[in-house]
């Protein structure tokens, strides 16, 4: 049995005994319009509805408690995935013409910016991913000749809140790129 079947059995096994009791004994007895199997069965549909929607109230309360909890609680980054930012390097065949690398590569879809790259885990071997752009996302340029992407998450400051919160579920991006490759002033000649 599943962790939940168990309070669900023991909800079940107290009604079928408050059920012989009220069916059996006491001045509430049924009056005998029905039968004893059409009480129980009425009572039981009754018993599992009125419980299943007291679950799903007290479930949604329970929800919506612990995500505002989660929304006001101390967070903290916490370094989650990494990856080598693969280069991808262009050339026209003339010589001089064109040289160098792109890292990540921007647009648009819709009025939301995205951000592609190429992550490798090994030669030859270059995975495309996208990141939609945020007020969690910066890009640092720094006096290195390769490119990183650092993943970061939210965790609780206090890992107890754990238990009666849910996390705010950010997630913040950072990619490294080498120093020049990004364009501070551009204009269309």
């Amino acid at each position: 049995m599943k962790p939940i079947q168990f309070p669900l059995a023991g909800v079940l096994w107290l009604w079928i005994v408050v059920f012989i009791i009220y069916h059996n004994w006491g001045w509430w007895r049924p009056d005998g319009t029905f039968s004893f199997w059409e009480n129980f069965l009425f009572g039981t549909f009754g018993v599992v509805a009125g419980s299943g929607i007291a679950a799903l109230v007290l479930g949604g309360a329970a929800y919506a408690s612990a995500y505002a909890l989660g929304r006001r609680a101390p967070c903290e980054w916490k370094p989650g995935w990494h990856g080598t930012l693969a280069s991808l390097r262009n050339s026209d065949g003339v010589q001089g013409s064109l040289h160098g690398g792109i890292f990540l590569m921007s647009g648009h879809i819709g009025s939301t910016e995205v951000f592609y790259y190429y992550t490798t885990d090994g030669p030859d071997h270059y995975k495309p991913d996208k990141w939609y752009v945020d007020g969690d996302t910066t890009v640092i340029e720094e006096d290195r000749t390769d490119g990183d992407v650092q993943q970061f998450v939210t965790v609780f400051a206090q890992p107890w809140r754990a238990w009666i919160a849910i996390p705010n579920g950010r997630v913040r991006m950072d990619f490294r790129i080498p120093r020049g490759s990004l364009v501070h002033n551009y204009h269309l000649e």
